[in-house]
């Protein structure tokens, strides 16, 4: 399983028991990294 993962951390914060740990970052970091990310605005029009 090691190799699949990148390191984002994205399974540490949506686990809802708070069994995985990112070392490195703390859970409070994690989830504010990815709800800033869900947040952010473009910059740029995306024409589909």
């Amino acid at each position: 399983m090691s190799a699949s993962c990148k390191a984002c951390g994205i399974c540490a914060s949506r686990c809802p028991t708070f069994a995985i740990s990112m070392g490195g970052f703390t859970n409070e970091q994690l989830i504010s990294q990815i709800e800033a990310f869900g947040n952010k605005v473009a910059d740029e029009k995306v024409e589909a």
